[in-house]
């Protein structure tokens, strides 16, 4: 598992192990881990370290003295350096240490017009096929100024404009990308490859910032003894989370979904939602649709139940046409009957729209924050969980009163700010949100965060939400069947998880479908994979569960 923490508690860490090691140590063991990223870029693209030309961007502080150490090892190596001080304070002993190795040294900061530094950034930008970024880290914040704003802005200018783009390799963090909510407040340099130091920082893994961070690669400087932010699943948690049946399973320990979706607009989505719930493994689909589907829902899907009865998950709202009252009150009573009993709930799609009316059905319940008076709220217990994507959300954060500076909540406010969003949204609600976008979110009522950022572009498809609606419910219906089995409920932590551990399979399955295989590729010619349907993503999942299960 991926694990994020506040810069602010990762650099009280590092401040007490650099406190007890000798002078600069822990930072050569950072630029280390740099120069062996770099390393490594090269070889990826047929190339070593000797000969090759690197360009070195310095800040001030230990950002820039990682870049420096770096630089020197590099040219030690053989590889032709040239360090680009960006500010005044650079370093001292690394800096020393960097024009000892023979490191050419470009003092940009003391420059006063920016036609000059323009020119000199653009002269050595343009000879080197490597830039490592250690201008600014995790100690800045907002967008950035001065010189680094000029430079990082002409830097992106040539990456763009140049038919042989540099590889970038980012010291602990992206120079411009170093706040805590994973917003993007200007421009920044995308990196290849973040070597981050000691343990990941929010932005690694909270979007949209986590986007331009490429793979990421952690120099393990000492134990981080803080409490995690955020956290991102691998196949191996995905594994150590899925039940696999044994000899003694039945349907019911599996788990049982029942599916209630479509309608006259949208008779058909249930389909795709029930197929991708039997995929995942549920030993039983129950489903409710629309009449004018129920043949070809057969036709695909004959071990489909058209009748209601006993089930340890409910998914309702794929589909629904919030116009079509018929459809809003059978969606309504099927998710007021299963919370009522406690039962995991995904409330997907339209039925994001009518959650008013679900909570309108349910009791009361004494609430306190704080030194704050108890009140009396109607809210969702944890393992509902809804699934709203940015649009949906900011319509949802509107109804429930939030407000920015344009008046309600926009789709861009969403987008801007994903896990803060989605983090709001939880703790209004009492829900599990599963927000979802090109890196999904999960936000449960108690502080639980998870970012999952496997899926393809191909995954913007029509269908492929019904289909990630009906994976969770699957997996919430075996996780359900295990907590019955064992005794207890469904807990936060245990919800949270399993909306993560739906949303790899949903992301690998497309990844598998687009014909991109399982994980990340290295090097620059990466595939770009194919177009696909959301049918296509149900086909994949079960060899997506066999990649984890592996």
């Amino acid at each position: 598992m991926l694990r994020a923490y506040a810069s602010s508690d990762v650099r009280r860490a590092e401040g007490e192990l650099v406190a007890a090691a000798p002078q600069d140590a822990l930072m050569k063991q950072a630029a280390d881990g740099v120069a062996a990223a770099v390393s490594d870029q090269l070889t990826l693209l047929g190339a070593t370290v000797h000969g090759s030309t690197v360009l070195a961007l310095v800040g001030g502080g230990d950002n820039g003295g990682d870049a420096l150490y770096a630089a020197k090892y590099l040219a030690d190596s053989g590889a032709k350096v040239q360090a680009l001080l960006v500010s005044t304070k650079a370093h001292p002993r690394a800096l020393a240490a960097a024009k000892k190795a023979g490191v050419d040294i470009l003092d940009a900061a003391r420059l006063t017009k920016r036609s000059q530094l323009r020119a000199l950034v653009a002269e050595a930008a343009n000879k080197a096929g490597v830039w490592v970024d250690g201008i600014v880290g995790t100690g800045g914040s907002g967008p950035l100024r001065g010189t680094a704003a000029t430079v990082v802005g002409q830097l992106v200018s040539l990456r763009d404009s140049s038919p042989d783009e540099p590889v970038v390799v980012a010291v602990d963090v992206p120079s411009g990308l170093g706040g805590e909510d994973g917003k993007v407040a200007g421009p920044h340099l995308t990196a290849d490859v973040t070597v981050t130091m000691g343990a990941m920082k929010n932005p690694a893994l909270l979007p949209p910032a986590c986007n331009s961070f490429g793979s990421i690669e952690v120099v393990e400087l000492g134990p981080v003894e803080a409490p995690v932010s955020a956290c991102r699943l691998t196949a191996a948690d995905v594994a150590d989370l899925w039940k696999v049946p044994g000899r003694a399973d039945h349907k019911y320990t599996r788990g049982v979904v029942e599916v209630v979706a479509g309608s006259d607009s949208y008779p058909a989505t249930g389909i795709i939602c029930a197929r991708a719930a039997a995929r995942t493994g549920a030993g039983m689909v129950r489903v409710n649709i629309p009449a004018a589907a129920s043949a070809s829902l057969f036709a695909v899907l004959p071990e489909a139940v058209p009748v209601s009865g006993r089930s340890q998950a409910v998914v309702v709202g794929p589909g629904l046409d919030p116009k079509d009252e018929g459809r809003v009150d059978e969606m309504v009573r099927a998710a007021t009957k299963a919370i009522l009993r406690s039962l995991p709930v995904v409330v997907d799609a339209g039925g994001i729209s009518i959650i008013d009316r679900i909570l309108a059905r349910l009791p009361e319940r004494a609430e306190s924050m704080g030194s704050s008076p108890v009140r009396r709220v109607r809210k969702f217990a944890p393992n509902v969980v809804l699934t709203p994507h940015a649009g949906e959300a900011a319509q949802l954060a509107t109804r429930l009163g939030f407000s920015e500076a344009s008046g309600g909540v926009a789709r861009s406010d969403i987008e801007a700010a994903p896990a803060k969003w989605a983090g709001l949204l939880a703790e209004k609600t009492g829900a599990t949100v599963l927000l979802k976008g090109a890196v999904s979110v999960v936000c449960g009522p108690e502080g639980d965060t998870f970012t999952q950022a496997e899926a393809p572009g191909w995954t913007a498809t029509a269908g492929a939400g019904d289909a990630l609606a009906g994976i969770l419910g699957a997996v919430l219906a075996m996780e359900q069947a295990q907590a019955e089995a064992d005794g207890h409920s469904l807990s936060a932590s245990e919800t949270a998880a399993g909306a993560a551990a739906g949303t790899w399979v949903h992301s690998i399955a497309a990844r598998l479908a687009a014909g991109l295989g399982a994980g990340p590729e290295l090097g620059r010619k990466k595939k770009v994979g194919h177009p696909i349907l959301a049918s296509d993503i149900v086909q994949q999942i079960p060899a997506a569960i066999e990649l984890a299960l592996r």
